[in-house]
């Protein structure tokens, strides 16, 4: 029984890396081994190690000393690659959250390869039945009910989504139209701009802004909206979404005009909240 979501993002933010760090041609894999534990009091589990091999670039070992630090990035692949730096940092807190282990060994012009340990309780096959059953039909109600809710006030609403990882914009938008919502993506804070400056006011409902982006970044690409001489498109709302959740930061956000701050991973209710309130100019300013 595992976080079936969370161990998805995990993998795919992962293999993302190999696949960006990857001559073409290279080789990438991916095994999984299953060991069974037998604990005190008999209940049983299995330790699961993700293991992701590439023949990539690799990283010095000084580099390696920082890989989980947010936005650390190896200097001589800055320029050839576009990216955050979060993903192995916000894989690690997913890791431990669900009391896993994540290693990395990698050498430059070798490769990487990275193991991500983690254990799963076994459950009957009457009790996942059980367990499917209550939670498909408590969460069906609950998630009709708001989805509808949701269609029938965001129906005909256009979002503009600007985050530079293409995982994070599918799994955002596929939340979004869900709940009836139209969504534009952007990948870096420039073409957010872009997309607002030439857009007819009122076109986009608001803009989901993630902060830290290549060419511009969120709070770069905030400012030159809210400088726009069209004040119908320089006083669009604009959410903060980001992995960071620092005072400083919600200041900073706060600071350059952003009207609300989400932190990732999303929680689509807590989105939800925040956007109702705004539709609704219930206040001007959330952070």
């Amino acid at each position: 029984m595992c976080d079936k979501l969370h161990l998805q993002q995990i993998l795919i933010n992962i293999l993302g890396n190999s696949v960006k760090y990857t001559q073409k041609h290279g080789s990438i894999s991916l095994t999984v081994r299953e060991k069974l534990v037998l604990s005190a009091n008999e209940k049983s589990s299995s330790e699961y190690e993700f293991i992701m091999k590439d023949n990539g670039i690799g990283m010095s070992s000084e580099f390696l000393k920082h890989v989980f630090e947010p936005f650390s990035r190896q200097k001589l692949v800055e320029d050839r690659v576009s990216g955050t730096g979060l993903g192995l940092a916000i894989c690690k807190t997913l890791i431990e959250r669900m009391n896993g282990t994540i290693e990395i060994n990698s050498a430059e012009n070798v490769g990487t390869e990275t193991i991500v340990r983690l254990r799963f309780n076994h459950i009957s096959q009457e009790q996942y039945e059980k367990e499917k059953y209550i939670s498909l039909n408590h969460d069906s109600s609950r998630i009709d009910s708001k989805l509808s809710n949701s269609i029938r006030n965001y129906r005909g609403k256009v979002l503009l989504l600007a985050d530079d990882n293409d995982f994070n914009r599918e799994i955002s938008t596929e939340l979004l139209q869900r709940a009836g919502f139209k969504v534009e993506e952007a990948r870096n804070g420039q073409e957010a701009v872009e997309k607002v400056k030439v857009s007819v006011p009122g076109y986009y409902s608001a803009v989901l802004m993630d902060i830290q982006m290549p060419v511009l970044n969120g709070f770069e690409a905030t400012r030159l909206i809210r400088d726009l001489p069209d004040l119908a498109l320089s006083q669009i709302p604009i959410v903060a979404v980001t992995a960071n959740a620092f005072e400083e930061d919600i200041q900073m956000a706060k600071k350059e005009g952003m009207n609300a701050y989400i932190v990732k991973p999303i929680n689509i209710n807590k989105l939800f909240t925040v956007l109702d309130e705004i539709f609704v100019k219930k206040i001007d300013n959330l952070v």
